[in-house]
């Protein structure tokens, strides 16, 4: 009687404390927040060991290429007074991509207004890069969904895009579509906000503006694959460095003195670009006349110091690559 008194008391303590660690499981899980898995990690991405970037993604300060998208009941006169800070942590744990993104303090928004945030990865790409080497790219988008508090839909959202380059442990601002409008926002009016470079996250073009530009011009000439693709760049890449050029500081100095106080980027820029422009060469510009008329123009060697001798026409075959050395000038800076 007594034993059997004792295995009931045992019995009853033994369910309260389940009971109870049931119940702080459930309060404990209610007030943390578990990421989202957004992908599983290439095995190139995965040699590379273990990433996490926490940062601050702030509503109240657009940062470059946001998208607003809003209904016709959101009213264009509300303000998000402060920065309004949303965390924002991406990392990676046993070959998988985490992210989560956390609300601003409600105390930083305006009254009526309640944000929810959510992070995905919208696609994977594969890029080549100045090293040679196709990067795979994560396009991450963070959204941010903007609520009146008595509204069930969204009336505004901010969206971001994002590229991640884990080989080079890079996050990047990117550009998106300027119309461009998800069909869950179908309805909604978009708006692009251009700011200028912040250098808030470990970009991988991380510079001010001029040398940046360089730099643009290096990754993109890297990552012609193709002759569609050296047509294509060739245009747009000429019209960039004929308006970067007007930059140049000191037009009679040889380079890279041309370029001042960027002569030093100017000449890590035309480091990083010459095995593309041996790539270029025993690809032959992918027979393209256009990309090889651009690495022949003037305003290719006034940025880099470096072009395709223009002895054989771009159709006659090989083009062999001359540079301009560096030691043609003494008094340029270093």
């Amino acid at each position: 009687m007594f034993t059997m008194k004792r295995r009931n008391i045992l019995l009853l303590v033994v369910g309260i404390g389940a009971l109870v660690m049931t119940v702080c499981c459930v309060l404990w899980c209610c007030n943390t927040r578990t990421a989202d898995s957004l992908a599983e990690l290439t095995q190139q991405e995965t040699q590379r060991g273990d990433f996490d970037l926490s940062f601050n993604y702030n509503l109240g300060s657009p940062s470059p290429f946001t998208q607003l998208l809003k209904t016709d009941i959101y009213d264009p006169y509300t303000r998000i007074p402060g920065e309004a800070p949303s965390g924002v942590r991406i990392y990676t744990r046993d070959g998988e991509l985490f992210a989560e993104a956390f609300p601003p303090d409600q105390a930083d928004l305006p009254d009526q207004l309640r944000v929810v945030p959510r992070v995905q990865q919208d696609k994977l790409i594969y890029r080549r890069h100045p090293d040679g080497l196709r990067h795979p790219l994560r396009h991450i988008q963070l959204i941010y969904e903007f609520y009146y508090k008595q509204s069930s839909k969204p009336v505004a959202a901010i969206r971001q895009m994002l590229e991640l380059d884990l080989m080079m442990r890079t996050v990047d601002f990117i550009p998106q579509g300027d119309e461009e409008v998800p069909p869950e926002y179908a309805g909604m009016t978009a708006s692009m906000y251009q700011t200028p470079w912040r250098g808030e996250l470990p970009a991988k073009i991380d510079a001010e503006p001029v040398p940046a530009s360089m730099l643009r011009i290096v990754y993109a000439l890297a990552a012609i694959e193709s002759r569609e693709q050296a047509d294509t760049a060739a245009g747009a890449l000429g019209t960039f460095a004929d308006q970067l050029v007007h930059f140049e500081s000191y037009p009679a100095s040889p380079w890279p003195g041309n370029w001042g106080d960027y002569a030093t980027d100017a000449r890590e820029a035309a480091r990083l670009l010459t095995p593309t422009l041996v790539y270029l060469q025993e690809k032959e510009c992918f027979h393209s006349s256009s990309l090889a008329s651009f690495i022949n123009s003037s305003a290719f060697e006034i940025i880099f110091g470096t072009r395709f001798n223009e002895d054989k026409p771009a159709q006659q075959g090989p083009f062999p690559v001359r540079r301009v050395a560096d030691d043609s000038c003494s008094s340029c800076s270093r």
